[in-house]
C-alpha cells in the first residue's frame, strides 16, 4: 500500500513551548465541515486531537506546520477554546477539537467530514476485522528539525469490541483496537481504515473497482494509546528493563469524532459564522 502524500498534510504536530524552545509532543489533524448554507462553495475547519493529550500539555501550545517554502510555521493554540464530546461525563471519549481559519503560506490539507467510517459503512465499504488500517503522526526520534516529517505506521484492525475497554488515566471507552505499534509522540493521530476495492463489484463479476469516485481511505478514529508488557510479565529475557509495546493500539472510533463535530455547540456556532457568508 502507498499512502498518499497529501494524507500526511493534514497533520499538524503539538508542541510545548519550552525555554529551549518548541517540542513536538503529540499529533492532531484537520477536518474540514461544510456550510450548512453554502456546502459547495464553503467549509469550517477544525483541528483535532486526544482529549489527555491536550490536558497534558495545557499551557504554551503551539502547532508546527510546514510552510510552502518547506519550512516549518509556528501557530499559538494556548488561548483558544478546545470543545470536547457532548457526553463526555457520562461516556469518556478522548476527543479534543478547535476551530480553524485557513493559515496563508501553508502546506496544509484537511479530510473532509464525509470521509469519517461510521458503523454503517463498515459493511457497505468492506471494512472489517482484518482490514489494513495506517497512522501518521510524529515520531520524536526523527520529527524533523526544520519541517515536520510524520512517520506511517501500517497494521490492521484487530478487534471493535461490543464492551467498553478499561484504559488507565481515562476511564472505561469504546475503542477499536488495532495490530500496529503506537508511541505517546503519535497520540492524537488520525487512524485511517482502508476499504476493500472490491466492495461495489457485483459478485461474481472479476471487474476491478476502477473508477470509482468513493474515497479509498476513510477516517476510523484517532489515536488513544497502548498497552505495555510490563518488567515483571517479561520471561524470556531478565534482561530486559524496560516496558515492551504489544503492539496493540486503541483507537477513539471516527463516529465519535463526528458526534463531537455535531454536538449542538458546534452546530450553533457554524449557523452564527454562516450568517456572515455571501454568495
Amino acid at each position: 500500500m502507498i499512502v498518499p502524500e497529501e494524507i500526511k498534510k493534514c497533520i499538524a504536530f503539538i508542541c510545548e513551548d519550552s525555554k529551549d524552545g518548541p517540542i513536538p509532543r503529540a499529533t492532531g489533524f484537520f477536518v474540514s465541515v461544510p456550510s450548512e448554507k453554502f456546502p459547495e462553495k464553503y467549509n469550517w475547519l477544525y483541528f483535532i486531537t486526544a482529549r489527555h493529550a491536550s490536558a497534558k500539555l495545557n499551557g504554551n501550545l503551539l502547532l508546527r506546520l510546514n510552510g510552502l517554502d518547506n519550512k516549518a510555521k509556528y501557530i499559538k493554540i494556548s488561548d483558544v477554546a478546545w470543545h470536547f464530546h457532548p457526553n463526555h461525563s457520562n461516556d469518556p471519549v478522548d476527543v479534543a477539537v478547535i476551530s480553524i481559519s485557513p493559515i496563508p503560506d501553508i502546506d496544509m490539507k484537511w479530510f473532509p467530514v464525509e470521509g469519517i467510517m461510521t458503523p454503517e459503512l463498515f459493511e457497505k465499504e468492506g471494512v472489517g476485522i482484518g482490514s489494513e488500517v495506517f497512522i501518521t503522526g510524529l515520531f520524536s526520534k526523527v520529527s524533523g528539525e526544520n519541517k515536520n516529517s510524520p512517520i506511517v505506521r501500517i497494521g490492521n484492525l484487530a478487534m471493535y469490541p461490543e464492551e467498553k475497554i478499561k484504559t488507565k488515566d481515562f476511564g472505561d471507552m469504546k475503542a477499536y483496537l488495532i495490530e500496529a505499534r503506537s508511541i505517546g509522540g503519535v497520540s492524537g493521530s488520525p487512524v485511517f481504515f482502508c476499504a476493500d476495492p472490491f466492495a461495489h463489484i457485483p459478485k461474481g463479476s472479476i471487474l476491478y473497482a476502477t473508477g470509482n469516485s468513493r474515497p479509498r481511505f476513510f477516517l476510523g478514529g484517532l489515536i488513544h494509546g497502548h498497552w505495555d508488557i510490563s518488567d515483571e510479565q517479561v520471561d524470556f529475557d531478565t534482561s530486559v528493563d524496560k516496558n515492551i509495546n504489544i503492539g496493540v493500539a486503541s483507537v477513539v472510533p471516527g463516529y465519535k469524532i463526528k458526534e463531537t463535530l455535531f454536538s449542538d455547540e458546534l452546530i450553533q456556532d457554524r449557523k452564527k459564522k454562516d450568517e456572515t457568508l455571501k454568495d
